[in-house]
Order: structure tokens, then sequence, then C-alpha cells
């Protein structure tokens, strides 16, 4: 199973949907687009890179403005620019809003428990990662029975339990049964709002969203049929990592072994990247799109061809490398339709040789990037 993730113009659109409070906010793909917007509700305003990679605004990915000099300097700084593998092709334009206090909010699937999970904490933003680590204790976590499903009593409880009271209480516990049920009926994995604030003027904003959905949920047909922008379904299927080994097979199942294999023998995968299905033929994109990232440390392929022929495969991966000079270190391992002549391909382009093990190919790609990070670090 592969999940699609939105951007976040795409989450708060369905927040906005169901009568959730977010932003003013325009999108936009070229820097003189962004003037109109902000003479009409005025500066300062905020620039959010749209990007489906984690981590953006430490990777400096939002930027303010409060006049047209710095909205121009700083649409221009963010669009093309690369944050964290993924290419900012579109800005998120919004009104700056003055913040009170900030709040994580997220439902997710507990896969352990099957159950769905809501998560809470008074101490939202950029670090909540940290504040998991450091402050434990913060983090309140609700399990839900499917069979009750989550109602405005039981949020009431979650958000007393993180020390929420009067009217604040009732405006979160019925914005979180609202979540609910677009996690429900969106057939989502995840719905997180980091941060969920309550503004000075007691507003409570999904200042940001962040969404993914199961593939084969009736809520990803939405994006599909209205040709929008997701990412995976577009040449390939890719989700970043913060590892250093490049990880590009041919099937959703065997990627995740692929990168559990890596794991396994030490080494900490960089992204999740399939071609499965006809997308086999869409390897040279899918290569050129991997190599935008600049801090990978080696790169294992791992083929196994029924369908997908290997051989065509690899002829695109050539052709990319063609196009995109690199000394990143290259591991294949290569199973079937067309493999004799894939082996070929590698040998006399590459003058490597290729693995029919995938063990010995994962243990071959984490010695590799190590003597590789070495090498230049």
């Amino acid at each position: 199973m592969f999940a699609f993730r939105l951007f976040e113009h795409q989450a708060k659109a369905i927040f906005a949907k169901y009568r959730i409070d977010i932003p003013e906010g325009e999108l936009i793909n070229s820097s003189n687009l962004i003037f109109d917007f902000a003479k009409k509700i005025g500066y300062p305003v905020v620039l959010k890179a749209q990007v489906l990679s984690g981590g953006r605004g430490k990777a400096g990915g939002i930027k303010f403005a409060k006049n047209d000099i710095e909205a121009e300097e700083n649409a221009n700084a963010l669009l093309n620019r690369d944050i964290n593998g993924s290419i900012v092709s579109s800005i998120l334009v919004e009104e700056k809003v003055d913040i009170e206090k900030e709040i994580y909010f997220s439902i997710t699937i507990d896969r352990a428990a099957k159950m769905p999970l809501v998560i809470v904490s008074a101490e939202g933003g950029i670090d909540i990662e940290e504040i998991a680590k450091s402050k434990p204790s913060s983090i309140i976590k609700e399990w839900i029975d499917p069979t009750q499903g989550f109602h405005s009593y039981h949020a009431i409880n979650l958000f007393k339990r993180a020390n929420f009271t009067g009217e604040t209480l009732r405006k979160l516990s019925r914005l979180a049964a609202t979540l609910y049920n677009i996690f429900c009926e969106y057939e989502a994995e995840l719905v997180e709002i980091n941060p969920l604030v309550i503004t000075k003027n007691g507003r409570v904003l999904a200042v940001d969203g962040k969404m993914i959905l199961d593939e084969n949920g009736k809520g990803v047909n939405e994006f599909i049929i209205n040709d929008d922008v997701v990412r995976e379904d577009d040449i390939m299927r890719y989700v970043p990592l913060s590892g250093d080994i490049g990880i590009l097979a041919n099937g959703a199942g065997l990627t995740m072994m692929t990168m559990d294999v890596v794991a396994y023998y030490g080494g900490n995968p960089a992204n999740f990247l399939e071609i499965g299905g006809e997308l086999y033929k869409k390897s040279e994109e899918a290569l050129d799109y991997l190599l935008l990232r600049n801090d990978l440390n080696g790169i294992l392929v791992n083929l196994f061809g029924a369908y997908a022929r290997t051989d065509i495969i690899i002829e695109g991966i050539l052709r990319s490398l063609k196009k995109n000079k690199t000394n990143i270190p290259f591991v294949f391992r290569v199973r079937g339709t067309g493999e004799e002549r894939a082996r070929e391909l590698i040998k006399e382009n590459l003058n490597i040789d290729s693995y029919n093990e995938l063990d010995e190919a994962a243990r071959e790609i984490v010695t590799k990037s190590e003597d590789y990070r070495k090498k230049v670090y």
C-alpha cells in the first residue's frame, strides 16, 4: 500500500470546505503575482514554499515580507529552490496572524493497536519532535474506537487533559471532531495541524495543514479527477526521508523491503522511490529527481522484473547518469525480465557488476556509502 501526500494548500482547501478557519491566502507560481494579493489583504504576509518534504521551516522554506520589495525578493528566493530534496514550484502567500498560543494536533493510524490515534500537545510548533523527547508528559494521546467514532465530548476530555478551558476548549473540541470527520471521509492515514494557533483576538486557526491519503481510498480520487498535483502519482511515487542512501526500486513492496534491508545492515535510507507498473518506463525522470538531492552518499537500485523490463529501466537510468554527472556510488541488484541485457548494460557503461541477491547489494551500498562519506567529508 502506498500513500499520497497532499500539499499544504490542498489540505487547507479541504479544511476550508468543512468550515475550519484558515488564514486568507493565495497560491502563486511567479513573484510578480504576489503584489495584487498583498495589496488586497495588506502587509505583512507569509510566504510558504509548497513542498511535500518535512522540515520546511527549519530549511528556510517559510519567509515573511512587510513590503513589496521584501515580497518579491523572498518569492524569488523560494521559487525553484531545493528544500530537502523537493523543488519549489509554487508558494502559498498568506496573511500574517498574531499568535497567542501554538498547539499540535494530529490524527493518525496506530497500526499496532489497529485504531485511529489522536495526539495533542499544548506546545506545538516546529520543534514538536524535541518536545516529545524532552517533555513526553506534554503529549496527550487518545485512541479511538472506530465503532464509536470521535465526538465533541471525546474531544472535550482530551483538551481538558491538555489544560484548556472555557471558550477555547469548546472551539478546539468542535474543530477536533470536524477533523476526525475529514480523516474518515477522505480515508486518510494522517491529518495534522502544526501549529494550530489561538490568535490574540481569539480565533482558532489552522496555520499549517498536512494530509496523507490511502492510495486505494476514495479521498484521493478528488485530486486525480481534478488533475491536481499529487507528486507521487506524476512520474513516480516519492517520499523523502532523512538518510543518505538513495533507494530506487520497481514496486511499493519491493521498495519497502529494500529500505528495511538497508537499515538492517546499518544504512540510513534517504527516500522511498518506486516506479512500479507502467512507471518503470519513467526511470530516467525518477533518477533525475532523486539526483536533485545534494545529501546522498550512495544509491541502491533494486529491480525485480515480471511485467516491467529491467533492461528498459536500466536504459533510463543510464540516460539520467549521462546528463547528471555524479561521483556517488551506485549498487544494482537485478532479477527478472530483461536481466541478462540489463546486467550487460551496467557492466559496459558503468564498469560494475550487479548483484543477484538483495542482501549482498544492501551490504555493498552501506559499505560504499560509508567510504564515500569519509572521502568527501
